[in-house]
């Protein structure tokens, strides 16, 4: 699997103070969870088909329809909702 971290942080730095903010800590987007930026999770789509492991790379403000976690995966871009989200486990 290819990994897109260099490309986030790419594209963060180039958005730094246009759009919405990209947070390390979830709080600091109004985002209750247990979830942290480096941790590996499951992600499941909205066809139900589950995905893994993917590493949390940031948090937004759920602005987006609930999506508010970007992932190490192809559409880094776009946030995941936190209820298509499980940790990880081998």
């Amino acid at each position: 699997m290819r990994d897109y971290s260099k490309d986030f942080a790419e594209w963060r730095k180039k958005r730094a103070g246009v759009e919405r903010p990209i947070y390390d800590n979830p709080a600091d987007a109004g985002i209750e969870t247990d979830f942290r930026v480096g941790q590996q999770v499951s992600f499941t789509n909205e066809y139900g088909v589950r995905f893994e492991p993917h590493v949390i790379m940031g948090f937004c403000k759920p602005e987006l329809s609930g999506r508010c976690v970007y992932l190490n995966y192809d559409c880094y871009w776009f946030p995941a909702k936190l209820e298509s989200l499980k940790p990880y486990r081998k």
